[in-house]
């Protein structure tokens, strides 16, 4: 994604820690970084992330990902069979979804399964 993005011009910046936001000299803005750097900008766009909520998961030794997410197959099953994960908690191929229109249809799925249907995600 950063190649596409940068391929446009656009400079991308990450795993930096803002420590302040203050009025630039020469841009609208100028960002001051934690590790002393800084950058002025015409333009700031922030993006917060989730969370997923796996802590159960863990302690009942079901697979979760690297970075969190009990992880699913196309049937939204854990790696115990019986068990279910939908929405924010629940690592789609690789993904978690931090929108509800996947969790509403990952719902679809598990109530198909629970009920003897055949839909997958």
């Amino acid at each position: 994604m950063r190649a596409k993005i940068e391929a446009l011009g656009v400079k991308v910046h990450t795993e930096k820690a803002t420590q302040s936001i203050t009025a630039g000299r020469t841009e609208r803005y100028k960002l001051a970084f934690a590790d002393g750097s800084e950058l002025e900008t015409d333009m700031i766009v922030f993006s917060a992330g989730i969370r997923p909520q796996d802590t159960l998961a863990r302690e009942a030794n079901l697979q979760t990902g690297e970075r969190g997410g009990i992880v699913i197959d196309d049937l939204c099953q854990t790696s115990e069979s019986d068990i279910y994960a939908i929405g924010e908690c629940a690592l789609w191929q690789g993904k978690i979804f931090g929108l509800v229109a996947p969790g509403y249809q990952m719902a679809k799925v598990v109530a198909a399964q629970i009920c003897g249907g055949g839909s997958v995600i």
